[in-house]
């Protein structure tokens, strides 16, 4: 932080620092939870392949 700041200047800027680390997490859960989806999605396409005897690519 510069020197100078108001307390003002600097609870914008935690307000700041925490929207951004609140969007971030929600992010990360987002992705958690698309990479949970597509695994288990090639899960079942790897066992439908498996139970007509073709081979896993």
């Amino acid at each position: 932080m510069p020197a100078g700041l108001s307390y003002g200047d600097l609870l914008l800027g935690y307000r700041a620092d925490r929207g951004s680390l609140q969007a971030c997490a929600a992010s990360q859960r987002d992705l958690i939870r698309l990479l949970a989806d597509c695994e288990s999605r090639l899960a079942d396409y790897n066992a439908s392949l498996g139970a007509r005897g073709q081979p896993r690519p």
